[in-house]
């Protein structure tokens, strides 16, 4: 029984926090406040693999279609400091890095998606519940987010 209760008290102290900024930030994009580092965070296999899932999977051919998205695989790359600075600042500021999780910025045609995932934890523990991604105009505005 304690272990039901922690496991749903993780998934909501978790889960929760990161939904409602999400919600914020579809409805108030600039309220989110500049962070320490302005760097765009490195690539990591994963998270490349969501965003390759997302434009190809047929379990996200609705959402596709509905966001009007027909973008090849072959068009996902992640954003770097080198060839998006201006992008990666703004998309650092708009969108924190909150403490249990770390993000990724990647592009697909003219589509920008940010990508949360779980850190690794010290002591082990494991979290459970998925990463959420945020998809993005070619403005930067949020026009879907998925946890």
């Amino acid at each position: 029984m304690a272990y039901k209760i922690r496991l749903y008290s993780t998934i909501v102290k978790t889960t929760f926090p990161i939904f409602l900024i999400g919600l914020a930030l579809l409805f108030y994009p600039t309220a989110a406040t500049a962070q320490n580092g302005d760097d765009c965070p490195s690539e990591n296999e994963s998270s490349l693999s969501q965003v390759q899932s997302f434009l190809v999977d047929s379990a996200w051919a609705d959402d596709r279609q509905e966001l009007g998205i027909s973008v090849s695989v072959d068009q996902a790359r992640v954003l770097n400091d080198s060839q998006d600075p201006t992008v990666c600042q703004s998309l650092s500021n708009k969108f924190p890095d909150p403490d249990e999780k770390t993000r990724s910025f990647y592009k697909a045609g003219s589509y920008y998606f940010v990508i949360y995932e779980w850190k690794t934890q010290p002591d082990g523990d494991v979290n459970i519940g998925s990463s959420g991604f945020i998809v993005l105009d070619e403005n930067l505005e949020a026009i879907r987010f998925y946890i």
